[in-house]
C-alpha cells in the first residue's frame, strides 16, 4: 500500500468554526507530539475561501519516505478533515505513468484525424 486516505465527520460549513477547527486542532496536536511541528501547511482555511470539490493542506509532516498531510474538503456546504499518509516517490510515479498514457493516447486520437 502506497498511500491510505483517513476521511473525517461532515461537518456543515454553519459548525466549521467551531467543530472542523477543533478536530484539527485535537488531530494537530496529537501528530506533533508524535513528529514534531509540521513542516509546512498553512493552517485551517476561512471555509469562505475554499471552493467545492477541492482539498486544501492545512499541515503537513515529512517523516522518513512517509508524507503525512491534514487537508480540508470542501463537498459543498458540507465539509471534512481529512489525513492522508503516502509515501511520495510511489505517486509521483503513478502520476507520471498516468500522464504518459494521457499524452500517448491524445496523440493517437490526433493521428486518426
Amino acid at each position: 500500500m502506497y498511500k491510505a486516505v483517513i476521511n473525517g465527520n461532515i461537518i456543515n460549513y454553519e459548525d466549521y468554526k467551531s467543530e472542523f477547527v477543533a478536530q484539527t486542532e485535537a488531530l494537530e496536536k496529537i501528530l506533533t507530539e508524535k513528529y514534531g511541528s509540521a513542516t509546512d501547511g498553512a493552517g485551517v482555511p476561512e471555509w469562505h475561501t475554499t471552493e467545492k470539490g477541492y482539498t486544501y493542506l492545512i499541515y503537513g509532516w515529512d517523516i522518513g519516505t512517509k508524507r503525512i498531510e491534514m487537508r480540508a474538503y470542501n463537498k459543498g456546504i458540507y465539509f471534512s478533515l481529512e489525513l492522508h499518509i503516502f509515501k511520495p516517490s510511489v505517486v509521483d510515479k503513478l502520476e507520471k505513468r498516468t500522464e504518459q498514457s494521457n499524452s500517448e493516447a491524445a496523440k493517437k486520437a490526433k493521428d486518426i484525424l
